[in-house]
């Protein structure tokens, strides 16, 4: 919520009221929902307790969580490494439990950190990288077979015909990672992005997550932002968001 902490329940009502009633989409209607995410919300109305109600199978790994958990990159800047891995983990675990997920938020949010701190593309992903082998070495070992292709630093210069653009969450994020360090601006990343075709939305959504840290609010087209639907009524969250991260 917007007072500056983290109520999961809350989490998990707003997706319910997005995904029955259409509360917060473009045009009050759920228009596609992952099986993962529709699984964590049937168990919320079942009275599940919210960090229990995600997916835990290997088939539980869709890129639902991913795309949701960027906020965080602002809301936990000041926190401890301690509290921001248990954090990531958590809002993560409400839709999707698995570790493979859980991963994937955590190296993302990492390098937005990275970004906000005003590293550039390679270095924030290199940060990334060296926080994964040692503050997630300990939980996360057993899945960094699945992440080689981005932990060995050269997911950049993997050729163009190599890269998963599928709902799959190491696709996902692999994807959106070689979108942004192989573009020079934010609508070119978006644009790479959409081009690879698959799931277009979430990838163009994540990498552009990263763009826009990046290149600055001034760098996403005008004609762009002019156009959203209920654009009034995300600029006034945006801002409560502000207020309750500085």
């Amino acid at each position: 919520d917007f007072a500056g902490t983290i109520n999961y329940r809350s989490i998990l009502l707003f997706y319910s009221k997005w995904y029955y009633d259409g509360h917060y989409s473009p045009y009050n209607e759920c228009f596609d929902i992952g099986n993962t995410t529709r699984y964590a919300i049937s168990n919320f109305t079942l009275g599940i307790e919210p960090l229990k109600c995600g997916g835990r199978g290997d088939r539980s790994n869709g890129n639902g969580s991913l795309m949701r958990i960027l906020p965080l990159a602002f809301f936990l800047r000041a926190k401890t490494t301690e509290e921001q891995i248990r954090v990531v983990e958590d809002v993560s675990s409400i839709t999707h439990r698995h570790p493979i997920s859980k991963f994937a938020c955590l190296f993302y949010v990492k390098m937005a950190m990275s970004l906000l701190d005003g590293k550039d593309k390679i270095e924030a992903y290199r940060l990334a990288i060296d926080y994964s082998k040692n503050a997630l070495c300990d939980s996360y070992s057993d899945v960094f077979q699945n992440y080689e292709r981005i932990l060995n630093g050269n997911i950049q210069r993997i050729k163009i015909d190599k890269i998963q653009s599928s709902g799959y969450v190491i696709d996902t994020l692999e994807a959106a990672l070689w979108c942004f360090i192989n573009t020079r601006s934010y609508s070119e990343c978006v644009f790479q992005a959409i081009n690879l075709g698959g799931d277009t939305d979430t990838i163009a959504c994540i990498a552009g997550g990263l763009a826009g840290i990046h290149y600055g609010l001034r760098s996403i087209p005008a004609n762009w932002i002019q156009t959203l639907a209920k654009k009034h009524n995300i600029n006034s969250m945006i801002d409560k968001f502000i207020a309750s991260v500085q």
